[in-house]
């Protein structure tokens, strides 16, 4: 079992995150939730290894090195979807993986454990869920590629249907960590709350994100 990772390039990263934070505070939020997401699929003992898939030209001098840790440029003009697809044939037709685990570099939260969990209870399709039920935040497939991908925002009940038409009995699992992806400011405010020994949490701790914006959210109760 391999684990994929996807990552935009880094100047097209959390626009969404732009009312609250700088592009110098943004582009320090995205490398460090992708460091602590690396580290901790990395640190998995079940994963074969790790694949980042990215055209970030700066990608290999950012992350910290690691035996697990693979890099594949992604083909150029591909969309997300397209992206993950191109990766997970890589690693079943060029590495001979058995299955992917698909996991989006926003989640910093995620911990080996955890990850350890849902490889121990899957089958032929897992799916993992945001907290809203809308995105798909990990998706398990054995082998790779068994359903086709839709990564749009709102993937999660067309990755289940999918599976579910092609008889795939697939599994849904929640998790906590998991279900938390940082995309507007309203998770931001929820990750503000969020303490331990993380690249993330010290980035937010650091900067004074997290402070500024609790005492944002304080002050508008009390004004």
């Amino acid at each position: 079992m391999w684990a994929l990772v996807p990552l935009k390039l880094l100047d097209q990263v959390k626009n969404r995150l732009a009312t609250v934070l700088t592009f110098e505070e943004r582009h320090g939020l995205v490398v460090a939730m992708l460091k602590d997401v690396l580290k901790a699929l990395c640190d998995t003992r079940e994963l074969t290894g790790v694949l980042l898939v990215s055209r970030e030209p700066s990608i290999q001098s950012i992350v910290p090195s690691h035996t697990r840790l693979h890099f594949w440029q992604e083909p150029v003009n591909c969309d997300l979807s397209a992206s993950i697809t191109a990766a997970s044939s890589y690693l079943k037709d060029e590495i001979g993986a058995a299955g992917v685990m698909i996991v989006p570099a926003d989640v910093p939260l995620i911990t080996p454990l955890q990850i350890s969990r849902l490889l121990q209870q899957h089958n032929k399709v897992t799916l993992v869920p945001d907290d809203q039920n809308m995105g798909t935040n990990c998706l398990i497939c054995t082998p790779p590629n068994n359903i086709p991908v839709l990564y749009d925002g709102s993937s999660f009940k067309p990755h289940l249907a999918s599976a579910e038409k092609l008889n795939l009995d697939p599994l849904t699992l929640r998790c906590e960590a998991f279900g938390l992806d940082i995309d507007t400011p309203q998770d931001l405010v929820r990750l503000a709350y969020c303490r331990g020994d993380t690249n993330t949490c010290s980035f937010m701790q650091n900067t004074g994100i997290g402070t500024r914006l609790l005492n944002q959210i304080s002050n508008t109760r009390t004004g």
